[in-house]
This record gives structure tokens, sequence and C-alpha cells, in this order.
């Protein structure tokens, strides 16, 4: 198995064979972001638009730096399901916040013109050193299309070291939902990492186009889950709205199918 690189484009074979292996299990959220950035792809509203004719629900993350009009709008009318804005102290330091909410609101503008805000938006702050949520309001709000209104939810971050440095914090595999719902990451060149937080590739245990299916056993193998800083902020983030299917999503599916878009 190759080792997981974050500059190689996620292939049509391996696309294809991801959601042929994912439609044998019971998760109905495909999350297209690992290691990378959604609107970098050339292709991202292709894989939008399959992931949504394989019958999932299409979700991505993204710190709108390089997002434009266009793909946004091109994603949108694949059918994508929720997009998650996610900024912080670093990202707003290196690109003008002028920029990023400028695309956000656009995102806005074209979910309602483009989708009857069928696609729900997600806008989260990982709030750094030193950093609250007052006074990360207050520099936010010095951008001229910041909107006040705009809900934003503030977090502590990802303790990355504590996985780099695999450091045993006793912690019960278990107890991490991406263990308690069977769910795991197909990384660009195929290999299957047990979580998304596994930017080093210390869980790796196969690649999809050497196997026919996921096999729950593979799946139990989680050294790296002893070090893990995240295991319960994960309770409340991704099983109502990665792993499973929120019912308001369920609701828009009736409204906004993929016929109503074509």
């Amino acid at each position: 198995m190759s080792k997981p690189t974050g500059d190689i484009f996620i292939s049509e074979k391996t696309l294809s064979k991801a959601l042929e292996l994912a439609k044998l299990g019971v998760n109905e959220v495909i999350y297209l972001h690992h290691r990378g950035e959604p609107f970098l792809h050339p292709n991202i509203g292709d894989i939008v638009r399959q992931v949504r004719e394989a019958g999932f629900l299409a979700c991505f993350s993204s710190n709108f730096a390089c997002a434009n009009s266009n793909k946004i709008k091109e994603v949108l009318l694949a059918g994508i399901t929720q997009i998650e804005v996610h900024l912080s102290g670093g990202l707003t330091t290196k690109t003008p916040v002028d920029k990023i909410f400028k695309n956000i609101l656009a995102l806005f503008k074209l979910n309602k013109e483009l989708r009857n805000n069928g696609c729900r938006i997600d806008i989260n702050y990982a709030l750094g050193e030193n950093e609250t949520n007052n006074s990360v309001i207050r520099k936010l709000s010095d951008s001229i299309y910041f909107d006040e209104n705009m809900p934003i939810r503030f977090f502590e971050p990802h303790n990355w070291v504590s996985l780099f440095r695999m450091k045993d914090l006793s912690i019960d595999p278990k107890m991490c939902q991406w263990y308690k719902t069977n769910s795991c990451c197909v990384l660009s060149n195929g290999d299957i990492a047990i979580c998304c937080l596994d930017q080093f590739g210390y869980s790796v245990i196969n690649n999809i186009h050497q196997i026919e299916q996921i096999d729950q056993l593979m799946l139990t193998k989680r050294k790296i889950c002893v070090g893990c800083s995240q295991y319960d902020w994960f309770d409340d983030w991704l099983p109502n709205e990665v792993l499973t299917t929120p019912n308001y999503l369920k609701e828009v599916m009736k409204y906004d199918s993929l016929n109503e878009q074509a």
C-alpha cells in the first residue's frame, strides 16, 4: 500500500470503487474532505454529483479562501447537501477577511437563488490561543462583508500533537463515534484510515482496490485512538452532521431532489 499523500487528486476509478463499497454499509453521508481543500479539486462538481447519484448525501468542509462564485455555483447545482465553512485565526491572518466573507455571502445568496436554501451552511471557528468569542467577532466585524446575523460556532481546535507523537492518553477506542458507526476514511490513493484525524497514516489498514468490502474487523484495529484528544468532541460534531442523516436533511431531500435540479 502506498502512503497517503495530500497532493494527489482522487481518481475516477478510486471514487467509483469507494462509492461501490460505501453502498454495502449503512451510513448515508459521504464527507468529501480529508487532507485537502475540496474547492481545489478541478472536478469537485462532478464528484458531488456522483455521490448524490449514488444515493448519498454529500458534505464537505472548506476554509473558503480559494472559493469563488463559479465554484460555489458548481457544487450547489451538483446537489451538495451541507457545506461547513471552517475558519481560524491562522487562516484570517494569511487570507484577507474581506475575501473570505465575500465568498461566504456569495454562498448564502446562491444557495437561496439556486437551491431554495436546500444546502445547509455551517460556519465554525477554531479558537486560537488567547482568542475568545468576543475578540474574534470584533476582528471579523472589520470586514465590510461580515454579517452579524451569520451563525458562527466556536470550538477548541484539534490537538494535532497528541496524534503526531502518539502519546498514550488511555482513550478507549470504543468511545469514538467513528468506531460506533463503523465509519472510515478513504484517502485519494484508495488507502483506508479509521478516521479523518489520522493525518499521518498510522491507521491505514488496507486499500479499496485490493478488497471487495470493508470488513468490520478492519475497523477494530485502532491503536492510534489511545492518543486522540478529540474522541468526545465527535460525539457532538459527526453524528448529527456527517455520519448519520439528520431529520432536516431528510426533509430537504424530499423537496430538493436531483431531478428538480436537472
